[in-house]
């Protein structure tokens, strides 16, 4: 389980940084509730030191920063359509 859940968490950070580099920081700066530097800098650690991940940390992140990083997400898709109107 931590395989699979530590690689879905590179690829969520690996997607945020995507899109902060494709709206040249203005997008994510929108929505301040959520430390985006720290989903980017999990990916980093994900990535390239990986036999350093401390297994409860993955634990506590997926427990207590998936939910609200997915409402932001739900926010953010629904006012880009709003504004795409």
């Amino acid at each position: 389980m931590l395989d699979v859940t530590t690689i879905k968490l590179m690829a969520i950070g690996e997607e945020i940084k995507k899109i902060d580099k494709r709206t040249k920081g203005k997008l994510l700066n929108l929505y301040p509730n959520i430390d985006w530097e720290i989903i980017i800098n999990l990916r980093n650690l994900i990535a390239h030191e990986y036999f350093e991940i401390d297994p409860q940390e993955i634990f506590l992140t997926v427990q207590n920063r998936v939910h609200p990083l997915l409402r932001t997400i739900e926010q953010m898709i629904e006012n880009l359509k709003k504004n795409d109107t």
